[in-house]
């Protein structure tokens, strides 16, 4: 128990400081994708739907390796969902052992694992709406998080009287970081949900829901390294009555369903005879795998699912896969990070892991919801009223354990154009209501908005040069235009290859995009929000 404790505690400190240095933007090497990395489901479901095995996923295979000679130790003792789930028992949990009615539920599992292998065949990807690691990831960084930030800084607040006193200037002057995100509140309710059926079954995702269980499942169905029973055992039945997995077969203590057994070692802790150990046994493994896989009845029914709930998408309104030309509705909010695949490659890699959001600097990266349907919910896109996408910056593609977002060198980053910048002129200051202002030229880092003299205006007004705009979206993020800003960024135009140079393809475009710096280096200054006089203009 001790043993587990530890291997737990770590994995998750591990797990939550990768989080940390990449929010804080001290990327390791692996960053946090090393734990993306470990999950079988991600990197079954991510080939299928690609058609590409991604050799980052070398680590998962090591895994699933492992567990056949050691069973299921990976969500006993590593996996961060599982820890959680179990912090979470122990708050809303019972601690005795579940009826065996809910063991009705134990092919549901595998039934979820094929519905989303169904669908990945059929090019899309659902993995994110169950792959253990991807949704922990998603909940620690986009409800946690921001929730401990929001504390942090009411208490720095409450506190400065005390740091004034003490003089402490360090900590004085300390500034924390605002995070907000959006399907925060659906998020909280998922894994409230989880927490609270603890009351049904201890740890219940992982024992009937967790499609990477299923495959750990099968896997460690005659492990080398497993549970055994001497001759010391009185049957008293502690080690079945303890089992977070009912893995023990009531009334048959020596035998163990090592399908579901996740080695957590309680049962062997808790004998009080010290009569079971985990080593490795020439007898023939005692396992119950095949009761518990799904019935030839409950596969088909689980495939068409899978077939169908991918085929809806597809057909959908903003599908991804929809025809070209006239007729095809796309989301004019929905702008991609810079170097995205295209659409649909795009889609069938990202695993909605939220990686790239909590990367993110400026926080403009948030989740979606059904602007590109239900096969797109969750993946990022870029809120550029909320930030702007900082051009020297591309850590969403270092973060991202698929490549849905390509990491390319620094000149070409440049090129990735995630849009084009279009003008209002009905809510634009300048145009509509006279009033001298050029926020958006100051800010724009690419010198892509021109101001000069138009019939009718007593001011100089703005206008977008397209070939030159890269979709950055710091004229948007600056608009002093509240509401919706005068000055906004559409995907039109937007730069999506899966391979090639950035910059080759802008310059087949026509396109003459590069950073406008200043003499004294860096970017524009930032404006105020308003102005008296537009600087460098006079009226006549």
């Amino acid at each position: 128990m001790a043993f587990r404790r530890w291997t737990q505690t770590i994995s998750l400190v591990v797990f939550i400081g990768l989080l940390i240095f990449t929010m804080t933007g001290d990327l390791l090497t692996f960053a946090v994708d090393f734990f993306l990395r470990l999950d079988p489901s991600i990197a079954l479901i991510s080939a299928l739907s690609s058609r590409v095995f991604l050799a980052g996923f070398l680590p998962a295979v090591v895994i699933i390796l492992l567990s056949a000679v050691l069973g299921r130790f990976f969500c006993g003792h590593i996996c961060p969902m599982g820890t959680t789930l179990d912090i979470g028992d122990k708050l809303f949990g019972r601690r005795f052992k579940q009826s065996k009615s809910l063991g009705i539920l134990k092919p549901l599992k595998y039934l979820v694992l094929i519905a989303l292998i169904t669908a990945s065949l059929a090019g899309v990807s659902y993995v994110f709406l169950a792959s253990p690691i991807s949704l922990i990831t998603r909940f620690y960084s986009i409800v946690l998080f921001p929730v401990a930030l929001f504390v942090m800084d009411k208490g720095h607040q409450l506190l400065l009287p005390v740091w004034e006193m003490l003089d402490v200037k360090s900590v004085l002057f300390l500034q924390v970081k605002e995070a907000r995100y959006t399907t925060q509140f659906f998020l909280l309710c998922f894994f409230f949900l989880l927490f609270v059926l603890a009351k049904l079954s201890s740890r219940f995702w992982c024992r009937y829901l967790c499609p990477a269980g299923a495959i750990f499942a099968v896997c460690s169905a005659k492990p080398i390294i497993r549970r055994s029973v001497d001759s010391n055992c009185n049957g008293c039945g502690k080690c079945a009555h303890v089992c977070a997995m009912n893995a023990i077969e009531e009334g048959d203590f020596e035998r163990t369903d090592f399908a579901e057994c996740i080695v957590c070692l309680t049962c062997r802790d808790s004998c009080p005879k010290a009569a079971i150990g985990f080593t490795r046994k020439t007898v023939q493994p005692q396992s119950v795998l095949v009761k518990s896989l799904p019935s030839r009845r409950q596969f088909i029914t689980a495939s068409v699912t899978g077939a169908f709930g991918a085929i809806i998408s597809l057909t959908s309104i903003p599908s991804a896969l929809a025809k070209p030309g006239n007729g095809r509705v796309i989301s004019e909010n929905l702008i991609r990070p810079p170097a995205a695949l295209t659409e649909t490659d795009f889609l069938s890699r990202c695993v909605r892991c939220a990686a790239c959001i909590l990367a993110c600097p400026t926080n403009t990266l948030q989740a979606t919801w059904f602007e590109s349907g239900v096969s797109a919910l969750f993946s990022p896109s870029l809120m550029l009223r909320r930030g702007y996408c900082d051009p020297d910056c591309h850590r969403c593609a270092q973060v991202c354990p698929t490549g849905a977002i390509r990491q390319v060198a620094e000149p070409d980053r440049v090129w990735a154009r995630t849009g084009t910048a279009i003008i209002n002129h009905r809510k634009c200051l300048a145009w509509e209501h006279n009033a001298k202002c050029m926020v958006c030229d100051e800010v724009c880092p690419f010198g892509a908005v021109d101001f000069g003299r138009e019939t009718g205006c007593a001011v100089t007004v703005p206008r977008v040069k397209e070939e030159k705009c890269s979709g950055c979206g710091y004229c948007e993020y600056h608009c002093p235009v509240q509401n919706r800003p005068a000055i906004t960024i559409s995907p039109m135009n937007a730069i999506r290859i899966n391979e090639g140079s950035y910059k080759e393809t802008g310059k087949k475009m026509g396109l003459l995009i590069s950073l406008r710096l200043k003499e004294t280096g860096g970017y524009p200054d930032t404006p105020s929000a308003s102005r008296e006089e537009a600087p460098g203009f006079e009226d006549d």
